[in-house]
């Protein structure tokens, strides 16, 4: 957005302590029941590479997940931010958000 409206009136961020900083990572697994233990066990590595988080980072503007690949756009670093500390396992209780989003007419 910002590439192609320089002056638009948009900024990132990033508080201390709260939402601002929350950093949710995706994860990726090879599951027990796979018949295809190694060919899984490559993939979940081929994700961690320098090269698939370069990628993520520079075209999807993911915060790359390994040491050595730095975020893109002048992000700060993931060891620079001051995220909430609760625990995610929280989350999964959905029910409140759902109902916030039929009550705002999302759903």
């Amino acid at each position: 957005m910002q590439a192609a409206r320089p002056n638009a009136p948009i900024d990132l961020a990033f508080t201390s302590g709260d939402a601002g900083a929350l950093i949710n990572v995706a994860g990726a697994a090879v599951l027990s029941a796979s018949p295809q233990q190694e060919l899984a066990s490559n993939f979940v590595r081929h994700l961690l590479s320098a090269e698939v988080q370069e990628y993520f980072a520079t075209r999807a503007y993911a915060y790359p997940m390994i040491p050595g690949v730095p975020p893109v756009g002048g992000l700060p670093r993931i060891d620079e931010l001051n995220p909430p500390e609760f625990d995610l396992a929280e989350l999964s209780n959905i029910g409140p958000t759902v109902d916030l989003m039929r009550e705002v007419g999302v759903l």
